[in-house]
């Protein structure tokens, strides 16, 4: 059992399906990841903590039905992200006026250019980058986990749709936002 550490993402799900207990290397592949995605969410240990043990029970219960055509770790992170947005929710955290229009039309999307530079750009101009973290902390959570997912765990925009659940359009114009409200905070 030791071995099954070293096994891809489709050969733990394909001995997974064959009946042999492996969830448990599943689940500490990407628990602290999954946690730390989630923490973007809440500013409480606790409320973390709840959603990654919701998230990877809903993983549990959903593994049969999983689609070995995405990635695993997308599909962990979507069920992260919902649950995250089910919880906040229930909450009443969500400023739902933060959200784009029903269509996700936006004129801006035509224009956009990828901008990855422009992020490290502004980390290198800040003396602080505290700052720079302060202000994706306080963005709104649309924009946020846009940020978070492309800079901190590395996916593409793609990806980002994937885990979303939003056209590919909308994410790259929540990128964008998130980008020009960052510029903004650092010059004032």
């Amino acid at each position: 059992m030791k071995d099954d550490i070293d096994l891809s993402d489709e050969q733990l799900i394909e001995k997974y399906k064959n009946g042999e207990d492996v969830f448990s290397f599943i689940l500490r592949r990407y628990l602290k990841s999954v946690y730390n995605f989630v923490s973007s969410f809440s500013n409480k240990n606790q409320d973390a903590q709840d959603i990654t043990q919701e998230t990877f029970i809903k993983v549990w219960k959903k593994i049969d039905k999983y689609d070995q055509n995405y990635s695993l770790r997308t599909w962990i992170f979507a069920i992260a992200r919902n649950t995250a947005l089910d919880w906040l929710k229930k909450k009443k955290c969500i400023s739902f006026s933060d959200f784009e229009n029903e269509e996700g039309d936006n004129p801006v999307i035509d224009s956009l250019t990828d901008q990855t530079s422009l992020m490290d750009e502004l980390i290198n101009k800040v003396d602080k980058e505290e700052k720079v973290l302060e202000i994706i902390n306080n963005l709104p959570p649309i924009y946020k986990e846009v940020i978070i997912l492309k800079y901190n765990y590395e996916y593409t925009f793609e990806e980002i749709s994937k885990i979303v659940d939003n056209p590919l359009n909308t994410v790259k114009s929540r990128y964008k936002r998130a980008l020009d409200k960052i510029k903004k905070d650092l010059i004032d």
